[in-house]
């Protein structure tokens, strides 16, 4: 049983090209799993419907899907859900369903380099006289017109 299982995931985990290849060599496995198993084990069947159904649908970001996935007993059946994921990534490869993922985005945007102690009093930095041209400094004459710095 372990060894069909690993073999199914095995299927799973292959690189693909398009969604479409994907979902046939999940089916082409599946099917010789159930074929194997009919003759073996007298016509039990060691992977449901709806559990090919549930791996495939972890394969994809469920953010995209999420919402038009029925989970009826009638609905939820791999064949409804392959025609879902075809409409929905059409001929996506792997490497690009998985840049569709969400990006975890930190809430948190205080600056690291400063450290994050107690805060400590400080004085007011004073003022350096004469520089300011506006102040009254020497760049100011007595009559309160400005001259021009050199």
């Amino acid at each position: 049983m372990a060894v069909v299982a690993a073999e199914f995931d095995k299927a799973l985990k292959m690189d693909f090209s398009s969604v479409g290849q994907l979902i046939v060599r999940v089916n082409e496995t599946r099917n010789g799993i159930s074929q194997q198993s009919r003759e073996n084990r007298k016509g039990i069947t060691i992977i449901p419907n709806q559990y090919a159904a549930i791996k495939v649908l972890s394969l994809f970001p469920s953010q995209v899907w999420g919402n038009n996935v029925d989970y009826t007993s009638g609905g939820f059946h791999s064949d409804k859900v392959d025609a879902l994921l075809r409409n929905v990534f059409m001929d996506k490869s792997k490497s690009q369903i998985q840049a569709m993922r969400a990006q975890i985005v930190p809430a948190n945007y205080v600056a690291s380099h400063r450290p994050l102690g107690k805060r400590k009093w400080e004085d007011e930095r004073k003022k350096k006289g004469g520089e300011c041209f506006y102040c009254e400094s020497r760049y100011n004459r007595d009559d309160g017109t400005p001259i021009a710095r050199r």
